[in-house]
């Protein structure tokens, strides 16, 4: 179902996205649990489709939500966590929310260079 979701969603169906990802996120909480890597995964992809859908404080509530999921199961340092961060510093971004976006892209791009300087296209150099 959630790729499904993701094929609607780059096909501009963000509607039937949306409606298929908040299904997706209803089972995994209910079978795996809310700290289960794959129903993190699929909070995620329910964020994107907000995110499309200019649906901007409810995107970032969810990415809030994944972001400390994220810190308490894997910590600051891992790049799934680091990625979290960045995706909740755009959304923040795109809201006009500048100071707290940049606080925490600037967090985030130092964690970067530290962890993934040599692993990741996304950090300089």
């Amino acid at each position: 179902m959630g790729n499904l979701a993701n094929t609607l969603n780059e096909r501009g169906q963000l509607d039937e996205a949306e409606k298929i990802h908040r299904e997706v996120v209803a089972l995994r909480l209910d079978i795996l649990g809310q700290r289960h890597p794959d129903t993190i995964s699929a909070m995620t992809n329910l964020a994107v489709t907000l995110n499309e859908r200019g649906q901007l404080d409810k995107a970032g509530r969810i990415e809030q939500e994944v972001l400390a999921l994220l810190l308490e199961t894997l910590g600051p340092r891992h790049p799934t966590t680091l990625n979290a961060s960045y995706n909740l510093s755009t959304t923040l971004y795109k809201n006009n929310q500048l100071n707290n976006a940049a606080r925490l892209l600037q967090e985030t791009m130092e964690l970067r260079v530290e962890v993934l300087a040599t692993a990741s296209a996304f950090t300089p150099k």
